[in-house]
């Protein structure tokens, strides 16, 4: 391939496609599961903590063999819905998580939309295990594989 073809090449591949490629490499799997584990440790994905559980509910979760996160905090895993049905989606321009449970919008309302996000962290972790895949099909694209 001579430079001219190359320069051409690299002229028409744009930032978006570039971030249309990151997010569809992701793997939604392992977003879904940086998640849940975020809110087991008591934390969301703009990395505030989670309430702790008041007194009564601790009382009443041992009583009845509910789950009580490690950290203490309000973890939205009470009957497992929540977790079981959390999704990641690409679309156009952006990575979509939420959950299938019925109660997910009750739950986002209650505790805000970053109890579905990812920490700064965890999305920059994601983001280098991705980087492989990412970088294989932009040389693809361009013709140099």
């Amino acid at each position: 391939m001579d430079l001219d073809v190359l320069n051409r090449k690299l002229q028409s591949l744009d930032l978006e496609s570039v971030q249309q490629i990151e997010i569809e490499e992701y793997d939604r799997r392992q977003v879904v599961t940086s998640i849940q584990r975020q809110l087991e440790a008591g934390t969301r994905g703009d990395g505030e903590p989670m309430k702790p559980y008041a007194d009564v509910t601790v009382r009443i979760k041992r009583q009845t063999g509910g789950y009580i996160s490690p950290s203490g905090r309000i973890a939205l895993k009470d009957q497992g819905d929540f977790y079981a049905g959390m999704v990641a989606t690409p679309r156009r321009g952006y990575l979509e998580t939420g959950s299938t449970d019925r109660k997910a919008a009750e739950l986002v309302g209650r505790y805000g939309t970053a109890v579905l996000a990812l920490t700064e962290e965890n999305h920059v972790q994601i983001h280098n295990d991705a980087r492989p895949r990412i970088v294989d099909r932009v040389e693809r694209q361009l013709g140099l594989k």
